[in-house]
């Protein structure tokens, strides 16, 4: 019985070191957010990896895909004898695409953590992601996998 209530005392504990983490970090990133209220673009780059999107334009862009993709060319890289993502070229400078980060020879694998690789987890990929609020592409750039992550704010 003494461990059951030693392990329920741990559990709890645990749960309120995380929920103190969370706090604190909220408090840590609110100059960031105030940051991006005063930024004039519609993609503010925090660092390398990470960027905030204002809403309205991520709503417009997901409206108009057709317009997003028509930023760069893209063709499928094949792996063990089937399509295991899509490259981009062509990445116009100052396009969506390119204020997203994208960089011409990006070889952009999930989404999400949803792969691309065939049209219909692609569309799903599209599909989930359009409704979500933090969003992580996985992207190989010269070699190295890396993710870039996208905070949706209003």
């Amino acid at each position: 019985m003494k461990w059951v209530v030693g392990s329920v005392a741990v559990l709890v504990a645990l749960v309120a070191g995380v929920v103190i983490g969370w706090v604190a970090r909220a408090r840590q990133d609110q100059h960031l957010f105030d940051q991006m209220q005063r930024a004039a673009g519609d993609v503010v780059a925090i660092d390398p990896t990470h960027d905030w999107v204002r809403e309205a334009w991520a709503k417009a862009h997901v409206e108009d895909a057709a317009d997003l993709v028509s930023g760069a060319r893209f063709l499928p890289v094949v792996a063990d004898g089937g399509v295991a993502a899509v490259r981009a070229y062509g990445v116009r400078r100052g396009g969506a695409l390119a204020q997203l980060g994208i960089q011409n020879g990006d070889t952009i694998e999930t989404l999400n953590a949803i792969s691309l690789a065939t049209p219909e987890t692609a569309l799903d990929a599209y599909t989930r992601g359009s409704k979500s609020k933090k969003l992580v592409l996985g992207i190989e750039r010269r070699g190295e996998h890396m993710d870039l992550h996208y905070l949706v704010t209003p």
